[in-house]
């Protein structure tokens, strides 16, 4: 296969979040031994019984509506602007298709919407410490990946201030940043021979605790081929910041050429199946370039042409080919 462009790696950015949104659907809250005897192996968009379950086969939740939000702002501003992003999300919110919308993005939405400066709206206290951070801040990746190596900071102040909006906690930021910086070398292209590189590079980025502290053991987990059943479970696929993270960096790195098998690994750890199947298609998608999503999830997600349209447009953003990693 030859080498992704920027613009595939862009678009299999966005595009695959939003596939493993979608596909995860079946498998959101539900126990990983249940939902193989319910559903056996999810290859195939469909409805859930419980979950969203209005939705159709292919329509995505809350976590890609966030993602798109925060790509459309992006692309309008020419850089983050949280003052842009909080007037969309008061927007979104009194659509009201906001589709199992997390509970702590809601009350920072009606807080802005109450006037509210966006510094002072995130949660506070342990569980602050989630995970709906972490997917919306693949954007930010995209962003600052012809950027990252020359101007680091500028990531880590794009994730922080993404997250504290709902969010003001340092573990929720450092999964933030994780991804992000993820996704930034990525779709900058690493070449497969540097993958191995990705994991202590990320720690090291974020800094110590407990997102750091979980790659630490998909490293493990991945250097004793320990098969995805058990590796998830150990690292846990719950809503906290270091399980998502942990779970979409082990299943893409488990099999960082194969999309389908990435996506369909981490659906398949349920509990918080979306978020962290979105985050893992991602970074595969950001890796393996749109080509490598399945044509059937292409050609049958729901609202694909805006997502391709929108990464087209972050891709141009990001300006001229990133230097050459040291």
């Amino acid at each position: 296969m030859a080498e992704p462009t920027r613009l595939s790696r862009f678009q299999g950015c966005l595009l695959g979040g939003a596939v493993g949104d979608a596909l995860a659907k079946p498998a959101q809250f539900c126990d990983p031994d249940d939902l193989a005897a319910r559903y056996g192996r999810i290859t195939e968009f469909g409805r859930s019984d419980d979950y969203l379950y209005w939705l159709l086969p292919e329509q995505w939740s809350d976590d890609t509506f966030l993602v798109l939000i925060f790509a459309e702002s992006i692309v309008a501003q020419g850089r983050l602007d949280m003052a842009d992003v909080s007037q969309r999300l008061v927007a979104w919110r009194r659509g009201g298709d906001v589709r199992g919308i997390d509970m702590d993005v809601d009350n920072a939405i009606q807080m802005l919407a109450g006037g509210w400066d966006w510094r002072q709206t995130g949660r506070e206290g342990e569980r602050a410490g989630r995970n709906n951070p972490t997917v919306r801040a693949t954007p930010l990746g995209l962003l600052h990946s012809s950027s990252l190596l020359t101007d680091p900071d500028a990531l880590r102040e794009d994730a922080h201030s993404s997250t504290i909006f709902s969010h003001n906690h340092p573990e929720a930021v450092a999964g933030a940043t994780a991804v992000a910086y993820a996704v930034a070398r990525l779709a900058a292209g690493l070449p497969p021979a540097e993958l191995t590189r990705l994991l202590p590079e990320t720690a090291a980025f974020i800094g110590v605790g407990k997102v750091a502290a979980t790659l630490g053991v998909v490293a493990e987990l991945l250097a004793s081929n320990t098969p995805p059943s058990a590796a998830l479970a150990e690292i846990g696929t719950g809503g906290y910041a270091w399980q998502a993270v942990g779970t979409a960096f082990y299943c893409f790195l488990h099999d960082p050429s194969d999309f389908e098998a990435t996506v369909v690994n981490a659906v398949m750890g349920g509990n918080d199946a979306d978020t962290n199947a979105s985050i893992a298609a991602s970074l595969s998608g950001a890796h393996n370039g749109l080509a490598a999503i399945p044509s059937r999830w292409q050609h049958e997600i729901d609202e694909g042409e805006k997502l391709l349209r929108v990464a087209g447009l972050l891709a141009e953003m990001a300006g001229s080919p990133p230097p050459t990693a040291p």
